[in-house]
């Protein structure tokens, strides 16, 4: 029992470690997203203690919080936070045909993937895209 916990330890040490590195510096591309949207395999072996304690962080977010999941901003043109499963029918009902994913830590849901128009551009929070 106690190689595993030892496991579960090292691998979380180092989940945040590469967190820490990405931010500082400055480097999307160690989370290992795909243009497709989808994190890489090897992405949820090393993230996991990341991905799971966000997943739980922005459950609660969404769950407390007053805003909504999408926002249209001017008209056709939304914004929104990371979309669940479980928002494919608020989603479909806009009509949404393009999608531009700025995430880099978290893999995008299906059927935002399946848009005809769907680009991503991983960036870290607090930072913009570059040209």
């Amino acid at each position: 029992m106690t190689s595993i916990v030892t496991l579960i330890i090292i691998n979380t040490s180092v989940a945040f470690l590469c967190v820490s590195c990405a931010f500082w510096l400055e480097k999307p591309c160690l989370f290992l997203k795909k243009t497709t949207g989808a994190l890489s395999p090897i992405s949820y072996l090393i993230y996991w203690p990341y991905l799971v304690l966000n997943t739980i962080a922005l459950g609660l977010f969404r769950v407390f919080s007053r805003e909504n999941a999408l926002d249209e901003i001017v008209p056709n043109l939304y914004i929104g936070c990371q979309l669940w499963i479980g928002d494919y029918k608020l989603f479909t009902s806009k009509g949404i045909k393009s999608t531009l994913d700025l995430t880099a830590e978290f893999g995008e849901v299906g059927f935002i993937q399946a848009i005809p128009h769907y680009l991503c551009l991983p960036v870290l929070d607090t930072r913009a895209p570059t040209l």
